[in-house]
């Protein structure tokens, strides 16, 4: 989700008790956005990650 929070975020669906479950995963985001600018696509993709927008 873009809500300021640069983890990682995935969803556990329970369908019996029918309740969905947010699950944060911490991940190295400063890695991934040197990969991403390394990899010579636009800066404003990794900046998004770290700031989680």
């Amino acid at each position: 989700p873009r809500d300021g929070n640069p983890a990682a975020c995935f969803a556990l669906l329970d369908t019996e008790r029918r309740e969905v479950t947010m699950v944060r995963v911490p991940y190295d985001h400063e890695e991934t956005t040197r990969k991403i600018q390394a990899s010579g696509l636009p800066g404003w993709l990794g900046m998004r990650l770290k700031i989680g927008r």
